[in-house]
């Protein structure tokens, strides 16, 4: 009796260290997704702080 409770609750707590990691992996690749995207926009607003004063001497110019 006792052994086939102990190991009905290995087997539980298996499965949950399972879902677990795979809610941790879900997580971490979300913040990895997320710092790509955020690094993509720093890209994106440097680009247009180059961009913006060579407009604004072209306005000038014209």
């Amino acid at each position: 009796m006792m052994k086939s409770y102990v190991d009905v609750q290995t087997k539980i707590n298996a499965k949950r260290m399972e879902e677990m990691e795979q809610q941790n992996a879900k997580q971490l690749e979300q913040q990895q997704q997320e710092e790509r995207i955020k690094a993509q926009l720093k890209e994106k607003e440097a680009s247009v702080a180059v961009l913006t004063p060579a407009a604004s001497t072209a306005k000038l110019a014209m």
